[in-house]
């Protein structure tokens, strides 16, 4: 994780990278990332005044894993939703989004459906609804989850298979 001001927007940047997972009610942070096939997901309760953002590779984790951490999607996601609870938030007013998920062409494996997959079946298990959606297809795509209004902006990259 990475934090830095950008003088343009006023506003304090979080990157959220591989493995990483953020928690904020500051009105001044900006949490953001940048998804090929990793996905991330974005959970907000607006009476706490919270956002939540993880970023994951891979969907989960195998009894070979040398080490469990939160660039798997079955940690990642139990990691985000405890920490939001600590924060103030019952799972009842929570909100989701999922982002990422993109092919990559000469994969043997489509991780990014696999990701996909962990995060709906994570947040229905939760019963946390998902408000938006900017999934799969071939790009890449920046994600801007704003504290002050809980607004989430995608902007599409290029294609992952222009390589």
């Amino acid at each position: 994780m990475k934090k830095y001001y950008n003088p343009v927007i006023k506003k304090n940047i979080v990157e959220i990278n591989i493995g990483d997972y953020y928690v904020t009610w500051k009105k001044d942070e900006v949490l953001y990332t940048v998804l090929g096939s990793c996905v991330s997901v974005c959970l907000w309760n607006t009476r706490a005044g919270l956002i939540g953002m993880n970023h994951f590779m891979l969907p989960e984790h195998t009894k070979t894993s040398k080490t469990v951490t939160g660039k798997f999607g079955d940690i990642s996601l139990q990691l985000l939703l405890k920490e939001m609870v600590r924060y103030g938030s019952n799972i009842k007013d929570l909100k989701g989004a999922i982002f990422g998920g993109s092919f990559a062409k000469g994969v043997v494996i489509d991780v990014g459906e696999s990701n996909l997959k962990m995060a709906r079946e994570f947040l229905k298990k939760e019963k946390i609804p998902v408000m938006k959606e900017s999934v799969g297809g071939v790009k890449a795509r920046r994600i801007y989850f704003y504290a002050h209004n809980q607004q989430i902006k995608v902007i599409e990259l290029k294609s992952l298979n222009n390589r």
